[in-house]
């Protein structure tokens, strides 16, 4: 923000920069430089979907020498399956940065909105051209995103509700102003000095400013987020919620049962094909018969239910 506090601490070198106070240089300086930085993130995702789309499908047009891409396996160059799956599988998807994106959009928005308040529809269009890339990309262009359960999603959400604090600090002092609210503006002894305006950490509680209920705003949202913390963890770590998923685990039944058919098909397939092709026995007949002959039972663990690395697609291709 570049701030220059007078009654700040020498020890904070990040309150003693080139502006006092929220003045017209600010905006010209600093406010333009979030602006136009907040509108490139904004079209980012639109940005990012267009240029690294349109170089994949160029390496695939190339593969298939036209620009009518069909993904038929015949059509393709590649001589193995691990190029074939490199080429046409399309990049892992990267769900951290689309939470830190939606993260960065909202604090932003919030920390200078009070006065910028054109950062919010230009946030607000960010967040929409991040849901109509990400609608499309993750079905056309990434490979398939692991099981997410809900808990990164109100994992983010609580992190964003801590944005409206940013919004009242910055707004009561942006509000407190005495350049703008009693035209204040201290004499300087050289052209190089920095312009005071007596706006202190003193001065706003000598009178009363617009920006006073957004203090009293802030405590309150303060208090409501660590009271909320709070009790989402004692909901979590408390002995009822430790005993209900001690019982739920128990649902699960033995490693037998927990295992798909698939799981199970696929288990017995790569055990024949080492006893045939490398005289290889990792596990005995009779567990093999005694897996195969066992139910499946209500929950089944998904993905990889094996210790065996290779049995991790993205492993496998990496050998």
């Amino acid at each position: 923000m570049s701030a220059n506090f007078e009654d700040a601490p020498k020890f904070f070198p990040i309150f003693h920069g080139k502006y006092s106070d929220f003045n017209l240089d600010w905006f010209i300086d600093i406010g333009a430089i979030v602006v136009s930085s907040m509108t490139v993130t904004a079209i980012y995702p639109l940005i990012e979907l267009a240029i690294f789309g349109g170089i994949l499908y160029l390496k695939r047009a190339r593969d298939q020498k036209t620009f009518f891409i069909e993904r038929i396996p015949f059509k393709t160059q590649k001589q193995t399956i691990t190029q074939y799956f490199d080429l046409y599988a399309g990049p892992a998807y990267q769900i951290h940065y689309k939470y830190s994106y939606i993260n960065n959009i909202c604090f932003v928005a919030f920390m200078y909105g009070p006065g910028i308040p054109v950062l919010f529809p230009i946030g607000l269009l960010g967040l929409i051209n991040l849901y109509i890339a990400e609608r499309w990309s993750v079905a056309k262009y990434y490979q398939m995103p692991p099981n997410i359960s809900e808990k990164l999603n109100e994992a983010c959400i609580r992190d964003i509700l801590w944005s409206p604090i940013f919004y009242y600090g910055i707004g009561f002092w942006m509000f407190s102003n005495r350049q703008i609210f009693e035209n204040v503006v201290e004499p300087i002894d050289f052209s190089n000095s920095v312009v005071r305006y007596g706006h202190t950490f003193k001065s706003i509680f000598e009178r009363i400013y617009p920006g006073d209920p957004l203090i009293i705003f802030m405590i309150v949202h303060l208090i409501a987020c660590l009271a909320s913390n709070t009790s989402i963890q004692k909901k979590l770590y408390n002995p009822e919620t430790l005993q209900l998923l001690k019982t739920n685990n128990n649902k699960h039944g033995n490693y037998y049962s927990s295992l798909s058919l698939a799981d199970k098909m696929w288990f017995q397939a790569e055990e024949e094909f080492l006893r045939k092709r490398y005289g290889i026995e990792r596990i005995a007949q009779a567990r093999i018969d005694k897996m195969m002959k066992t139910p499946p039972g209500d929950k089944t663990m998904t993905r990889v239910p094996f210790y065996d690395m290779l049995a991790n697609q993205k492993y496998r291709f990496m050998f």
